[in-house]
């Protein structure tokens, strides 16, 4: 993507599958997404209706692809798997929404930020242990890698 003369190369797309809401639209072609925006200071001078953007210390970073295709929430003091890729390793190998997820490479300190980012390491092989819908306790292996 070229903007204003900057190239960002190798962003993640996601497609959206919404049954209701704007992204849920006929003809939808998705947003400029914050994780674009945010690579830029950007002054907006309405009085000649011209746009700036400077690259701000984040330009450089590379975007973060989709790795283990699993999506977390805290429901109270519970990790819960809120979304699962159906491509992805891990729900090959079970793990469905709403499963618990306990630890993460034996961390089971329940810190959901830690566990996202164990969940972004590409190429590491990661052990997750998870209560699925019916209380059983799984421990499933997964390699991180991309999805797209």
């Amino acid at each position: 993507m070229n903007i204003g003369g900057y190239q960002l190369n190798e962003m993640v797309v996601s497609i959206a599958n919404d049954k209701n809401g704007v992204s849920s639209y006929e003809n939808y072609l998705g947003l400029l997404g914050a994780k674009v925006i945010s690579k830029f200071n950007i002054v907006l001078d309405y009085s000649s209706s011209t746009l700036y953007l400077k690259p701000n210390n984040t330009f450089s970073k590379s975007f973060e692809f989709p790795l283990s295709g699993i999506g977390l929430k805290k429901v109270d003091e519970t990790i819960v798997i809120d979304r699962i890729e159906k491509t992805s390793s891990a729900y090959k190998k079970g793990i469905r929404k709403e499963d618990k997820l306990i630890s993460v490479n034996k961390d089971s300190s329940g810190d959901i930020i830690a566990f996202r980012e164990l969940l972004k390491k590409e190429g590491n092989n990661i052990s997750l242990t998870i209560i699925n819908s019916e209380g059983e306790t799984k421990k499933i292996k997964i390699k991180l890698k991309r999805l797209l």
